[in-house]
């Protein structure tokens, strides 16, 4: 059931003025450029990252069950 009292607000169309003030930054689009900026962050972090980390065994299913029976 809905309220009909909010921050002091009283009313449905206070309590829905009232809802709509608090939340008005929720949508707000990033800011002109900001996928931009990002994507050069990103570009830049993974050309200057570390190669020389070795690379990892992968893990599949039969692994895990060798593992698991072992210690079952």
């Amino acid at each position: 059931m809905p309220t009909d009292c909010l921050n002091i607000k009283t009313g449905s169309k206070n309590v829905l003025d009232e809802f709509t003030s608090h939340f008005v930054n929720v949508s707000k689009p990033n800011t002109v450029g900001a996928d931009e900026t990002y994507k050069c962050k990103v570009l830049d972090h993974l050309s200057t990252a570390d190669k020389s980390v070795n690379s990892v065994s992968l893990i599949d299913v039969s692994l895990i069950l060798d593992v698991f029976v072992k210690v079952a």
